[in-house]
């Protein structure tokens, strides 16, 4: 059976991205992605729900990112779905679900409303 594992997402940065580098040198920088979803209710009335997604950039694009976008600033974003886990110091099992971001596009300006 075939697999796909591919996440498109568009959205506002939640923080301004920072640059850092592995002990190897390699770029990497940790995004959260904010996604706003727009409906009416029956009755007209307008709700919403945001969901906040971090994603992890690497290399060249780690670098854009940093240099050109920050907080508020909309992005779109392609990857694929990663689940890290790992310890606590005392022990417990802990686990997040993540975006590892393979490519990126600019999108309009900070100051275009959603």
């Amino acid at each position: 059976m075939p697999n796909l594992n591919k996440v498109l997402l568009m959205g506002r940065l939640t923080k301004t991205p920072e640059l850092r580098y592995t002990p190897n040198g390699k770029a990497v920088s940790d995004l959260g992605i904010a996604t706003t979803r727009h409906w009416k209710d029956g009755g007209d009335k307008k709700q919403f729900e945001t969901t906040f997604t971090q994603v992890t950039v690497w290399g060249s694009q780690a670098e854009l990112i940093t240099k050109f976008l920050g907080k508020g600033d909309p992005i779109l974003v392609e990857g694929r779905l990663h689940l890290e886990r790992w310890k606590t110091k005392d022990g417990e099992d802990r686990q997040k679900l993540k975006v590892m971001g393979e490519s990126f596009q600019f999108v309009g300006n900070k100051k275009e409303s959603t």
